[in-house]
């Protein structure tokens, strides 16, 4: 089953619309926001209120400087904590993007509810989802696929369009490129370098950013038909940046979510990581998604 709702006639969402990004997996997250911003949009990304968090992602987003100044520049991403400024965003929102990849999709009906110009929801979600295997995600039950169908309730009833774009493994997410001089890429589509200083494994540090230097490619299928290796397969490639079909660059993910607000229908699709160095532009993965 695609979970998508089905409208006659599905509205685009172009810049320069309000987006909310929301969601437990902060690292798409701030990466759609700041690649929303980078696209024209007015993005706000829900933040954990608490200056050390707001620190950090700032910091992630656009650099140490950019942090220290403490506040939100016109044309960038902009970090929402307060319910104040929650609501005001929503108010205006004209879509949302959850990050759901773990569970969860049903969270975000609060937000939903509270956006009266909402026209479509973007949910970024885990390969298997649709499917009914039960130990794989644990908790004796389906958690993704649970989350997907109470949200696919919450658009239906509100005539709002959902599409979900599906991951597996998630690598890299920093600069694009990686500072190499051949890069010819998107600029500013990642995360700052700052973003590498947070990660104190030695092996995931030098895994994410040989991703952000060869497996910068995407590929894209339909629906949910990308199998899910076992624990122990994902295990015996953590460390490496060869392209996997249940594994995709954290700044493709991003990407995907905002195509998806530019495509004229709600469509669902799984993003892969392909060998590349350079992520696709926002022309390509319009071309992929049309040719689905």
């Amino acid at each position: 089953m695609l979970l998508t709702s089905v409208l006659p006639l599905a509205l685009v969402v172009s810049p320069p619309a309000g987006i909310v990004v929301l969601g437990d997996n902060n690292v798409v997250g701030l990466l759609a926001a700041k690649q929303a911003a980078r696209l024209g949009y007015s993005a706000s990304f829900i933040a954990r209120d608490s200056d050390r968090d707001r620190e950090i992602a700032r910091k992630w987003i656009y650099g140490e400087q950019y942090a220290a100044q403490g506040v939100d520049t016109d044309g960038r991403a902009k970090l929402i904590t307060t319910s104040s400024e929650i609501a005001a965003a929503l108010s205006t929102s004209e879509a949302i993007i959850m990050c759901a990849d773990k569970g969860g999709a049903n969270r975000c009906e609060a937000a939903i509810d509270n956006a009266p110009a909402l026209q479509r929801v973007v949910l970024l979600s885990a390969v298997g989802g649709t499917k009914d295997a039960k130990s794989f995600f644990g908790g004796g039950e389906n958690a993704i696929k649970t989350g997907e169908e109470a949200l696919l309730k919450t658009v239906a009833a509100r005539g709002i369009d959902l599409s979900v774009v599906r991951v597996g493994v998630l690598k890299g997410g920093g600069v694009a490129g990686g500072f190499m001089e051949d890069y010819n890429g998107p600029l500013d589509v990642g995360l700052d370098a700052a973003y590498y200083n947070s990660l104190f494994e030695l092996e995931e540090a030098l895994c994410t950013q040989a991703y952000d230097k060869f497996t910068l490619g995407g590929s894209l299928s339909p629906g949910d038909t990308v199998d899910a290796r076992n624990m122990f397969m994902r295990m015996v490639t953590r460390g490496s940046f060869d392209p996997v079909a249940d594994e995709a660059s954290r700044i493709n993910a991003a990407s995907a979510l905002l195509a998806c607000l530019r495509h004229p229908t709600a469509i669902s699709i799984t993003v892969s990581s392909a060998a590349a160095r350079a992520p696709p532009s926002e022309a390509d993965w319009d071309s992929m998604l049309a040719a689905l």
